[in-house]
């Protein structure tokens, strides 16, 4: 998982937050927008074949990354422009989900190195981990 620290500009009537530069547009085949209601979870997906990029410009969310499945081990990364506005990459083959946090849904905008195929992902229920 790496994370990439995005250039937020204040501005007293709405700040004005930094997406994609022109070297890192060549680099998705596909983009596109989930959005979480307050205190809902999604998840827990994983994808077989494609590397994520996600980047939360509207809200605050949870992201729990499931590291050893079979230890119940997790990680969780606030993201969010309270938290951390930046891209964060899920790497292929990697279980994760999403919590919204506050009183406002989140909106995350996912961008991905291939077309999306159904196919090539996995869901598996959310009892398997209590998410608080």
């Amino acid at each position: 998982m790496k994370f990439k620290k995005k250039l937020i500009i204040k501005n007293k009537d709405g700040d004005v937050l930094r997406f994609l530069r022109n070297k890192e547009i060549n680099k998705y085949k596909e983009i596109y927008f989930s959005e979480i209601l307050p205190n809902k979870f999604k998840g827990w997906k994983m994808n077989k074949n494609i590397d994520q990029n996600i980047v939360v410009p509207i809200g605050n969310i949870k992201l729990i990354i499931i590291e050893n499945i079979k230890k119940k081990k997790i990680k969780t990364v606030l993201l969010g422009k309270k938290f951390n506005y930046g891209i964060y990459k899920i790497a292929k083959n990697t279980w994760y989900g999403f919590k919204c946090l506050g009183k406002q849904k989140a909106l995350i905008i996912n961008c991905i190195s291939e077309i999306h195929n159904r196919k090539n992902t996995e869901n598996m229920s959310n009892i398997f981990f209590k998410i608080r």
